[in-house]
Formats: structure tokens, C-alpha cells, sequence
């Protein structure tokens, strides 16, 4: 009794006559004789500028999906003119190396005894008397003999 009091207005409310023929339109619609004009309706010459502010919202919409397709084709190339421009640095500095062993395998440069010296010269000798058979035998079974072979 104390809670009905406290309720003045659910917000809800139920047309006049509702529950007096409720079955009797259920069984209509359930049968499919409804009347066609209860239901949906549509606002008169709806469907007449629908297409026109269809249109209008579409154009409108249209610079913000230019904005983006523009953004994420400058991103793309830009990606890939780093790949290129990373792939093409690493090329050249590889065929700088390769063209220098190539030039020094080639005996482009001959060097004789004596400039060899004077470029080690600066360096520390090795100490030969400290190397032991074992040591140069070991030295000489990592090498690739094979080549020494062919000379003779």
C-alpha cells in the first residue's frame, strides 16, 4: 500500500479499449488478415527525397575517405621507398667490398716483400721460437691446402 502510494506516473500507459479485442487482433494477424494500414508507417514523399539526402549525406562523407585513402598511400610508399632506399645502401656497400676483394685477389696489387715489411714494421713481431710443432700443425690442417696442392 505504501509503495503505490509513492508511485504517481510509470511513464507507461496502454490505450483506451486495448484488452477488449486484443485476441480477436492477434488472431488477425496471426492468420494474416491485419489491416495493412496499422503497423509502420511511412511519412508521405519519403521515399520521393530519400535519394537526394542519401546523396547529400554520401558527399559529404566523401573528403574524410579522400583524407584517409591519400594518408595511407603516402604511408605505403613512404614504406617502401625506405625498403628500396635501405636495400640499395646495403647493395652498394656490399659491391664496394666485393670489388675491392676482387681487385686485391686479382694481384692488382703487388706488393713485394719489402713494402710488406715496411707496413709491419710498426707491428709486433711474432715470436717464432715460441711456436711449437703441434701449433703448426694445426695451423696447417685449418688452412685449405688444396690450392698449394695445385700450384706444384
Amino acid at each position: 500500500m505504501k509503495l503505490n502510494n509513492k508511485i504517481k506516473d510509470t511513464g507507461y500507459a496502454v490505450p483506451e479499449g486495448y484488452f477488449e479485442d486484443f485476441e480477436l487482433r492477434l488472431h488477425q494477424r496471426l492468420n494474416g488478415d491485419a489491416d495493412p494500414k496499422q503497423g509502420y508507417r511511412v511519412p508521405e514523399h519519403y521515399f520521393d527525397e530519400l535519394e537526394t539526402e542519401l546523396m547529400k549525406k554520401i558527399n559529404a562523407s566523401q573528403p574524410h575517405r579522400i583524407r584517409r585513402m591519400v594518408l595511407r598511400y603516402s604511408a605505403a610508399a613512404a614504406v617502401l621507398l625506405l625498403l628500396v632506399t635501405a636495400a640499395w645502401w646495403k647493395y652498394e656497400r656490399n659491391a664496394e667490398e666485393v670489388a675491392i676483394r676482387q681487385w686485391v685477389e686479382e694481384n692488382y696489387m703487388e706488393l713485394d716483400t719489402y713494402e710488406i715489411a715496411a707496413v709491419l714494421d710498426d707491428t709486433e713481431e711474432p715470436d717464432l721460437k715460441a711456436l711449437t710443432d703441434q701449433d703448426i700443425e694445426d695451423y696447417l690442417m685449418e688452412q685449405d691446402t688444396d690450392e698449394l696442392y695445385m700450384e706444384f
